[in-house]
This record gives structure tokens, C-alpha cells and sequence, in this order.
């Protein structure tokens, strides 16, 4: 009898945790993923002077960039399977150059961040 009730409870328990699996799964997403290709600026600084021009700096970068792969795309295109190589690397080239202006725009812009923080932190410890 003992087994019998042992069975019952631990099956009921089984089934009841399963049944509540199945209802708290988390919702997904019916939209699009919006992607700009670009990163995330606090909101506190995006008014900032200094974070504005490199803000347009990077920008200016990225349209370049844009510029130079369409170009080499189109190179790629008519180019023949001796030259496709050479054109790979220099594609990859440019990416790692953007790559690098990227960790620049970043840098600089939490550099900036570091520094508002501290001057924020000094001003509410003074007054």
C-alpha cells in the first residue's frame, strides 16, 4: 500500500510539473529584429559634443566603408578565379580597419562616459 501511494503522489507531481513546463514558456518575437549596424549610446550622453562629433566621425567611417565594399564587391564580380583571392584579402583588409575604428568610436565614447560619471560623483559628494 505504502508503494501504491508513494507512486500516486511522485506520478501526480511529475505530470503537474510537466503541465506547468509547458504553459511558462516565454513568448517570441513575431517581428522583425531591427539591426542598424550600430551599437548602443547611453541615452544621458548622446546630447554630448564631444560624443556628436564621434558620433559623426564613425558614421563618416562607415559610409566609407560602405562605399569601398561595394566597390570591391564589384571588382569580385568581374574578376577572374586568379584574382579572386588578392580581392578577398583586401576585403577582409577593410573589415579589419573598420573593426579597428569601431573599438576607437567605443573607447572614446566610454572614456567620455567615465569621465561625466566623475564629474557627476564629485558634484553629489561636494554638495
Amino acid at each position: 500500500m505504502k508503494k501504491l501511494i508513494l507512486l500516486i503522489t511522485l506520478g501526480s507531481l511529475i505530470f503537474s510539473g510537466a503541465s506547468f513546463a509547458q504553459d511558462s514558456e516565454a513568448p517570441t518575437r513575431d517581428g522583425a529584429v531591427k539591426r542598424d549596424g550600430g551599437f548602443h549610446v547611453p541615452r544621458a550622453v548622446r546630447g554630448n559634443e564631444e560624443v556628436q562629433e564621434a558620433m559623426a566621425t564613425y558614421r563618416a567611417s562607415q559610409v566609407e566603408l560602405r562605399s569601398s565594399i561595394s566597390e570591391v564587391r564589384q571588382r569580385l564580380a568581374a574578376a577572374g578565379e586568379e584574382g579572386k583571392e588578392e580581392i578577398k584579402t583586401e576585403l577582409r583588409e577593410l573589415m579589419k580597419a573598420h573593426r579597428k575604428a569601431q573599438l576607437d568610436f567605443r573607447k572614446n565614447v566610454r572614456s567620455i562616459v567615465r569621465e561625466l560619471r566623475k564629474e557627476r560623483a564629485e558634484a553629489t559628494t561636494e554638495g
